[in-house]
């Protein structure tokens, strides 16, 4: 019930005395161990944010940190860890401060404050002082106009995103004559991951561009289910090979392919 005060004592207590504790990556489930600070523990519930199958997890996840359990957080920043080298970020840096960062004003900063382009963990202020320490490209006004193009385009917008908001994809839907706005209402940075509705519009459209692609399903988005707030009743299960057993819950349809095993709800 009081999920600001929950993070806030986290937060208190971790300052006073930071945690190294021993977890499980959410990706791997590889066992590593993690210094736990303020500012990773904010790091980790902002790249949650990121995953809608995450989203329903954070309010348990602040509720155990509070007791003094980042079990969960922790795994986060493990797997992020480990997806770090996937990842150029002297590519990313370059392209920021060398598209956007220069050309940002007072008045454009103010503008998209609100609209969560900016966190509370990365500021204006911090990208700016970033590229004055990663020499980029100097482009002129013109180099990063924004596109005006009437080829056909679909545009697919995460209504929970923490980063690139709805407005993001209207304001490139206006300036696209021939494009397809679908917002994910419950969805996050990455809708195709997490949405089977989005793959459906993803793969009528690469089929047929030039067609009219039918967006209903993003109207019966499904909505985040917190952690705690339900029950889940579970069945044994095990492959036909027996190379895989466990729990899974109950009236889930599991397909097998190759040495994969895949779960699928009913819904």
């Amino acid at each position: 019930p009081d999920l600001a005060g929950d993070l806030q004592k986290a937060l208190d207590t971790l300052k006073a005395q930071p945690r190294t504790i021993s977890a499980l990556s959410a990706l791997t489930v590889t066992s590593h161990s993690v210094g736990m600070t303020p500012g990773r523990l904010l790091s980790a519930l902002y790249e949650m944010l990121y995953n809608s199958a995450n989203i329903g997890l954070i309010p348990s996840s602040i509720h155990s940190a509070a007791n003094g359990d980042y079990t969960f957080p922790a795994g986060v920043l493990i797997a992020e860890a480990e997806l770090a080298p996937e990842i150029s970020q002297g590519l990313y840096e370059s392209v920021v401060c060398s598209e956007l960062v220069p050309f940002w004003t007072d008045a454009l900063i103010k503008q998209y404050k609100t609209d969560t382009l900016f966190s509370a963990i990365d500021t204006p202020n911090d990208y700016i002082s970033g590229c004055k320490a990663w020499r980029s490209a100097e482009l002129s006004a013109a180099d990063v106009a924004p596109v005006v193009s009437d080829r056909p385009v679909l545009v697919l917008s995460g209504g929970l995103d923490p980063i690139t908001p709805v407005k993001f994809g209207e304001e490139t839907h206006a300036r696209l004559s021939n494009s397809t706005l679908a917002v994910l209402p419950y969805q996050a940075h990455g809708v195709i991951v997490n949405s089977r509705c989005a793959q459906n519009i993803v793969a009528a459209f690469l089929n047929a561009p030039t067609q009219k692609v039918d967006t209903q399903c993003t109207a019966a988005d499904l909505k985040p289910l917190f952690l705690g707030a339900y029950g889940v009743s579970f069945t044994p299960f095990s492959s036909k090979d027996a190379t895989f057993s466990g729990l899974v819950p109950t009236g889930w349809k599991a397909t097998q392919d190759g040495t994969l095993t895949f779960f699928s709800s009913p819904d």
